[in-house]
Order: C-alpha cells, then sequence, then structure tokens
C-alpha cells in the first residue's frame, strides 16, 4: 500500500538522520499496562504487557506480544526477563498484541518517533515533551525498589509517579522520561491509566529502530486514516488495495459513529 500522504523532502532527509543513528538495546524493562479504555464500561479494566529495550541514545516503548511477534530476537529473552529483579514474576506472551502504537526516544537528537500501525506501518517525529515534574521527598518501596514520588500534568491528564535512582536511567514507559531515575510505577489521578514495572533482563543484539517499509506521515494525517478505520474497516481495506492513495469518504461511510471500542484515549490533549 502507498504512503497516505508524501512529506516534505526536507522532513524526509530528518528522518534519515534518525536512522542512521539506530541504536541496540542493552536491557529491557517490562511493564504492566491498565487501561479504563470505555468510561461507559469502567469495570472493564484492558490488561497488556509492555517492554521498554534501552540502548545508549534513546529506547523504544512497545507491546511485549508485538515485540516478540515481530521479531528476530533472542529465543530466551522470556527467560532472562523471568529471572528479572524481583525473581517471582511469569512472562508468558499470549502471541496478540491489542496496542499498536511504538514510542522510539532519540535523546541524541531529543526527538520522539511515534509508530503505529494500520495494516502497514506509519510513523511521524515530535519533540521530546518537556515534562514539568515536582518531586516531593516521600518514599515508598515498589518491587523491591526505594522509589521517591513525582508528579506532572502531561497530555490532559495529572499524573503521580514513583521512579528509584537505584536504576540511574533518565526513562520511564510510555512517553515519560525525565526523572532522576527509571520511573517504576505510574497513574493518573482518575485511576484510568497505569504503567507498573514488571521485571527487567539484559540483553545484547537487539535494535531499536523505525520498522522497515514503515510510511513517513504527521499526527494529524495519521488520525484521520485510524479513524477512516475504526468506522469501515471494509472499505478502508478496499480502498488500500486498490494500490493508490487511501480516499477518506466519511459522506459515505455506513458505519455508525462511535462504535470504536475506546473513548478515552490516554492523551486527552495535545498539551
Amino acid at each position: 500500500m502507498r504512503a497516505f500522504y508524501l512529506l516534505p523532502i526536507l522532513l524526509f532527509f530528518s528522518v534519515l538522520n534518525l536512522n542512521a543513528q539506530t541504536d541496540s538495546a542493552s536491557v529491557c524493562f517490562l511493564y504492566t499496562l491498565k487501561h479504563i479504555r470505555d468510561t461507559a464500561k469502567r469495570e472493564v479494566i484492558y490488561t497488556e504487557i509492555m517492554v521498554l529495550l534501552h540502548g545508549k541514545n534513546g529506547s523504544l516503548f512497545r507491546s511485549y506480544n508485538g515485540y516478540l511477534a515481530d521479531s528476530v530476537r533472542e529465543k530466551n529473552l522470556t527467560e532472562s526477563l523471568n529471572r528479572g529483579i524481583n525473581g517471582s514474576i511469569t512472562v508468558k506472551p499470549t502471541g496478540k498484541s491489542y496496542i499498536k502504537d511504538m514510542i522510539l526516544k532519540n535523546t541524541a537528537d531529543n526527538k520522539m518517533i511515534i509508530i503505529s500501525r494500520i495494516l502497514d506501518y506509519y510513523y511521524w517525529i515530535e519533540p521530546t515533551p518537556n515534562i514539568n515534574w515536582t518531586i516531593y521527598p516521600d518514599l515508598q518501596n515498589h518491587y523491591n525498589l526505594t522509589c521517591q514520588k513525582a508528579t506532572c500534568t502531561f497530555r490532559g491528564r495529572k499524573y503521580t509517579a514513583w521512579f528509584t535512582n537505584e536504576i540511574p536511567i533518565n526513562d520511564g514507559p510510555w512517553k515519560f522520561s525525565g526523572l532522576p531515575g527509571l520511573i517504576v510505577k505510574i497513574y493518573d489521578s482518575k485511576n484510568e491509566i497505569s504503567f507498573e514495572f514488571s521485571g527487567m533482563a539484559t540483553l545484547s543484539k537487539n535494535l531499536i529502530a523505525i520498522p522497515e517499509n514503515s510510511f513517513l506521515t504527521n499526527r494529524k494525517e495519521f488520525l484521520n486514516l485510524r479513524q477512516a478505520y475504526l468506522e469501515n474497516p471494509m472499505q478502508f481495506l478496499q480502498n488500500s488495495m486498490k494500490g493508490g492513495t487511501i480516499k477518506l469518504d466519511f459522506k459515505n461511510n455506513t458505519a455508525k459513529p462511535g462504535t470504536a471500542k475506546s473513548n478515552n484515549p490516554i492523551e486527552l490533549s495535545e498539551e
């Protein structure tokens, strides 16, 4: 399938520069994501294991099942994770991945690449967010790690985070980073979103890179594309099989509005 839109060639060359800095992950952290996706069904809590691959120049955050399914990865990754920092977790991949988004943080260029999938992979570039953290003296023990409290407001939600300087890595799940230690646990004030540390392992030969044959786009164009897919998957698939640019025909859409399973995304605003 061809790209939805072609962006200016200058932006294309800036992405080539990022690709030239492909990193190799040296350590892997697992997180459990819990998300109330439908506010009309708050009792239904969506759960998925996520993985943070951390290297010298950046990191990649994505679904654990998607990571294994996409991969030419280390065969002993699951066993390594089961021998994680607390020695008590058990990770069993199910083969299914519902979270399609990946977050690639490039610390060398202060850029963040968002990668997502609708039949094909699409990606776009954002500046690394400058999260205004407030750090408190409060300490708690999480997963046998001494953690310190921090709070922030980000993309429409108020978050409380617990980070540890026992793992001196300035990173965390999803788009979160900027604290003097690994973010071990983070949750929003409405308890609709949470990421909790589940284990870690050392790695080798695990590349942090944009998937091959991905299409460059921007956030607005991708969201329009995803909306068209959610509202009428069959029409989307038929258009894509024609081999041309996808036409977003909302007027002739036969699907009912609001049929998507999620009305409560992680990001409620762009600030």
